[in-house]
């Protein structure tokens, strides 16, 4: 956040995942449940959270797709769909914790975008 600051850039993106240089998921944690990750998650985020609001930084979760691209593709990437990172970020409660919601990862993903985003 510090590095933020110094360009005046107010929002980082982040991800579930380290990636690797091809846009894979690099292979942390791969023996963790669903659950387990999602509760890591949550805590790094609600951990996160204070700093962002002090430091006026907003951090955007970013979905993203794992099923085209091939060359490119988010392999392994753990959080692929929007709901999931909706309800963290609504239980992280904080305004300094948001979703980036990529149409084109997300209609490549969930489909009907609309629908979806009325769900949420």
């Amino acid at each position: 956040m510090e590095k933020a600051q110094e360009i005046q850039c107010n929002y980082l993106v982040i991800h579930s995942d380290a990636l690797n240089r091809d846009g894979s998921a690099k292979e942390i944690g791969k023996h963790l449940s669903h659950e387990a990750k999602l509760l890591n998650m949550y805590k790094v985020l609600k951990s996160i959270a204070p700093v962002a609001e002090k430091e006026e930084i907003t951090l955007v979760l970013e979905p993203l797709n794992t099923r085209v691209d091939e060359a490119r593709s988010h392999k392994n990437y753990f959080l692929e769909y929007p709901e999931p990172a909706f309800e963290l970020t609504r239980q992280v409660g904080s305004e300094k914790v948001k979703v980036l919601y990529d149409i084109y990862h997300m209609q490549l993903m969930a489909g009907n975008v609309i629908r979806t985003l009325e769900k949420i």
